[in-house]
């Protein structure tokens, strides 16, 4: 089946040298190595933490993982993938927030990206509006100002409001 895709993506000295390591371990070729890897998250097999995690020149502790997210990106990676792939890359990627080349690298690093929660993101703007709001109200309560009675029922809603939201995140984790 002919590869038709491109994808291609950014690499730093040390996680270019660490794609060099594990491809020449597995005996592959960089882009081999890299297609592997995307196609075994895509196909979902634990295999990906396993070959992520035998790669050599691991990064041993954060004060080094910080200095290679400082290092630009220098290194270009290239595989060929079919469109279905490609496709399956594209939506995985942007389900978990990142971009195909943020995505790939996190498989490299043996970090493999997670989707995120898009009801965690909306609960913590909504709560962070209902936050401010009653921010105002514990204001206006220190000024010694008398607060009518129908604030005090907005409040009770409100705090069911976040009660039923917290319950519907915690129905979503499991």
């Amino acid at each position: 089946m002919p590869r038709l895709q491109v994808t291609s993506f950014r690499l730093d000295a040390r996680e270019y040298v660490r794609l060099l390591s594990a491809a020449q371990a597995a005996g592959v070729s960089p882009s081999a190595w890299c297609r592997r890897l995307v196609l075994e998250q895509l196909a979902g097999t634990t295999a990906v933490a396993t070959a992520a995690a035998s790669a050599p020149a691991r990064f041993a502790d954060a004060a080094a993982a910080a200095a290679a997210e400082a290092e630009p990106l220098s290194r270009v990676v290239a595989a060929k993938l079919t469109a279905s792939q490609y496709f399956d890359l594209d939506v995985r990627a942007k389900a978990a927030g990142f971009t195909i080349g943020a995505y790939l690298r996190r498989l490299i690093q043996g970090q493999p990206p997670t989707g995120r929660w898009p009801l965690a993101r909306k609960a913590i703007v909504e709560l962070s509006r209902v936050g401010n709001n009653l921010n105002q109200l514990v204001k206006l309560a220190h000024e010694g100002k008398p607060l009518p009675a129908e604030i005090h029922a907005a409040v009770q809603r409100v705090l069911a409001q976040v009660r039923a939201l917290r319950n519907a995140l915690l129905e979503q984790q499991e």
